[in-house]
């Protein structure tokens, strides 16, 4: 075996290892979902199934649930997903807890972050020459700058 021979079959095995396998994806017969992937090079064989999905819709107005559609074998799927355009503190002084509200089927959620959230307001003018502050419209926290 010539040194360009050896060359060429350790640059092949080393795209195989990274991932990056020869052929194409095939279909297993006319009316499947699954595709079939056959590595010439190191013999590397995969299987997947439902990657012609189409895009997600809302099933009508006022309901959250939306499906997607196999363009091959007609498989459809659902989910749940919310528009949540509403966000409000839970209880004064809290800049942690926020209720949500789905602006299309008023479905209600905790929201729960381990950070404050703060309501800033725009920085003011402090009493001191070259302060500044804001502060929390929640909460009241304040935040000096100089």
């Amino acid at each position: 075996m010539s040194l360009l021979n050896k060359l060429t079959q350790a640059t092949g095995n080393l795209k195989c290892y990274s991932g990056f396998h020869t052929d194409t994806w095939k279909f297993v017969n006319d009316h499947s979902c699954e595709q079939e992937l056959h590595c010439n090079r190191c013999g590397y064989q995969k299987r997947v199934r439902h990657q012609l999905f189409s895009r997600w819709v809302y099933e009508r107005d006022g309901l959250c649930v939306q499906s997607r559609e196999c363009q091959r074998c007609r498989h459809v799927d659902f989910r749940t997903h919310h528009k949540f355009d509403y966000k409000a503190p839970i209880g004064p002084m809290n800049c942690r807890s926020f209720q949500k509200v789905c602006g299309s089927c008023g479905q209600e959620e905790e929201e729960y972050h381990a950070n404050p959230q703060h309501d800033w307001s725009t920085w003011q003018f402090g009493h001191r020459i070259g302060q500044r502050y804001r502060y929390c419209k929640n909460c009241g926290r304040r935040e000096f700058r100089d």
